[in-house]
């Protein structure tokens, strides 16, 4: 008996021992689990578009909390005024001019054999994606590709195990422009060529099958993220979700524009409207890693991918221009990150990023080596104060024959052959132009942009001076 006894203790014990070791082990393993990535990348957001960079009209509490949980950028920069080599430079953290990748995937002469080879990015690069799967992440991107319309471009082929979205620059939001339920106006003269349509390649697609959508796309897109995350929530998962709002085919539910009465002018009122339901879009997804316990654990970026076309009713105030230019409000963005416990909440950084930076950023934060040919900085010892140096002292811009450089706080844009100089630290709505009074620093601006345009590759495509109807374009 004394034996049963003894044998059965040591039986209890051992027992005891090993759900002790596991339970152990099991949060180590939480404790030290490399974290979830979501990358939300806004379509034509302008500066001053968000409540924390000015915007008095707004209601968009969802997203600035992001930034007073984490932290607020002032001088964060992408690499291009235009959203599809902004896209390009953004996945793969580098310069997209050095490959090749400095026009829209939609110009050029659409369905040219030679060109559909080559509009996209190309297979000699690495994007976020396919650097997170090899770490042994779950991969997905839900909203707007526009990196490519052949097949070998496509996200299935660029890292991402998932896809909802559709392929081209826009798509409805609401296809049924005749229910009450909606809002819309066409605002824009290419948007109203291309845009108003779910057809060729703005059609919804779910991986290569097409999907009927009926709801508002900004709520569905969001939908579809809560169930990447809760399909994906017990590895670690990156989710880039790059919603087309609030771009330009202007709609939106009505029971949003009511909420904005007291704004007389329409498209405004419709636009800050859009900006509300984006808002709420983006909070259903945070709510989902809430629910989910995955919020301590999951770093959250929120960016523009380029600044608001001044020909519409985007706020890039206080800065000059807007997209397809490169004075500021081209080119300088909302942009925030979260990371609970890793990124001191309510931070205000004001030193020059950009969103080459983030593929940096995310390496360093999964403990993984950045690639050797990545261009960007990771953002983490800037913002715990390990390094207080300057992550850029030099930025650089190209769109055929527009071009700028930022150089510490010296601006040179050059248009052609016209040579435009600003300092941006103390005239950062570029309201002075300066270069016949610092023709020395002129010239010195001028040799960096063209040392650095020494590192780039010729386009792989030409530009054209106007968007063609891209929906004629088969893969």
């Amino acid at each position: 008996m004394k034996t049963k006894f003894n044998l059965l203790s040591k039986g209890v014990f051992a027992l005891l021992a090993a759900i002790i070791t596991h339970n152990f082990s099991f949060a180590q393993v939480k404790k030290d689990a490399k974290p979830n990535i979501i990358l939300i990348y806004a379509d034509d957001m302008g500066y001053g578009d968000l409540q924390s960079y000015g915007n008095t009209d707004a209601r968009t509490p969802t997203i600035d909390g992001i930034g007073t949980e984490g932290v607020r950028f002032t001088q964060a920069y992408v690499t291009a005024s235009i959203c599809s080599p902004s896209r390009a430079g953004l996945i793969t953290g580098k310069y997209q001019q050095s490959f090749g990748y400095e026009f829209q995937a939609s110009s050029g002469p659409i369905g040219d054999p030679v060109y559909e080879k080559v509009r996209g990015v190309p297979e000699t690069e690495t994007t976020i994606a396919q650097f997170l799967k090899a770490q042994g992440y779950s991969t997905g991107v839900i909203g707007k590709w526009h990196l490519g319309f052949n097949d070998k471009f496509l996200p299935k082929n660029k890292g991402f195990d998932y896809f909802f979205g559709f392929n081209t620059n826009t798509s409805l939001l609401y296809k049924d422009t005749l229910n009450s339920y909606i809002v819309n106006k066409k605002i824009d003269a290419i948007h109203d060529k291309i845009a108003w349509t779910r057809n060729g390649l703005s059609a919804i697609k779910e991986n290569d099958n097409v999907v009927d959508v009926e709801e508002y796309l900004t709520f569905r897109f969001a939908d579809e993220a809560s169930k990447f995350i809760e399909k994906n929530k017990e590895k670690p998962f990156f989710l880039y979700l790059p919603f087309n709002a609030p771009v330009a085919p202007l709609q939106v539910p009505a029971s949003y524009y009511d909420k904005f009465g007291h704004i007389a002018n329409f498209d405004k009122r419709a636009y800050i409207a859009a900006l509300a339901a984006l808002d709420d879009a983006v909070a259903k997804v945070l709510n989902t890693l809430k629910q989910n316990g995955l919020e301590e654990n999951t770093i959250v970026f929120f960016i523009s991918d380029n600044g608001g076309p001044t020909t519409r009713v985007a706020n890039n105030s206080p800065l000059k221009g807007g997209k397809f230019g490169y004075y500021e409000g081209g080119i300088r963005i909302p942009y925030f990150i979260k990371w609970p416990g890793k990124i001191p909440a309510g931070t205000v950084y004001e030193k020059p990023v950009s969103t080459l930076d983030v593929f940096a950023t995310i390496a360093d934060a999964v403990n993984t080596p950045l690639p050797k040919d990545k261009q960007g900085v990771s953002l983490l010892p800037f913002l715990n104060s390990s390094n207080d140096k300057t992550p850029h002292e030099k930025l650089f811009w190209r769109y055929g024959a527009q071009k700028a450089a930022r150089v510490g706080d010296w601006k040179l844009i050059k248009n052609g052959e016209k040579l435009s100089l600003y300092n941006i630290e103390k005239d950062k709505e570029e309201i002075h132009e300066i270069s016949s009074q610092n023709k020395k620093k002129t010239k010195e601006l001028l040799a960096e942009l063209e040392n650095w345009e020494k590192t780039l590759k010729a386009p792989l495509w030409p530009e054209t001076s106007s968007s063609p109807n891209i929906q004629k374009t088969t893969q």
